[in-house]
């Protein structure tokens, strides 16, 4: 199975996040913010990213284009909460700046699964 960073600031969806995917045979390490998930990225290598759009010290998107502009290849499926139609701009954006998929919280772990079935293809 793969081995994801979650980021998100938010402890209680983090940990949700993990569990699902720890059930789900993965091997999984959680960040708080964006600047962890750099260092994290600097340190180990991972299948899989899955980082939420908004947080401190740097953002989902500021992650994913640090991230593409590093030369980074691995595979980022963001995540953002809110009413879906309002978060549609930060779909897209996230999409445009190099996620390959992208999750709006909450989501279900059939969801979870083929966003990771999609970027692992």
């Amino acid at each position: 199975m793969a081995r994801v960073l979650v980021v998100d600031d938010d402890p209680l969806y983090r940990e949700l996040v993990e569990t699902m995917l720890i059930r789900g045979g993965h091997s999984v390490i959680g960040v708080d913010n964006g600047q962890k998930c750099l260092s994290k990225l600097g340190e180990e290598s991972f299948d899989i990213v899955i980082t939420d759009l908004f947080m401190p010290l740097r953002d989902g998107v500021e992650t994913i284009v640090a991230i593409r502009g590093s030369g980074n290849a691995t595979p980022i499926i963001g995540m953002t909460g809110g009413i879906a139609g309002a978060v549609r701009p930060y779909v897209g954006a996230m999409t445009r700046l190099g996620a390959n998929a992208v999750l709006v919280k909450p989501f279900t772990v059939d969801e979870l699964n083929q966003a990771l079935m999609m970027v692992q293809s």
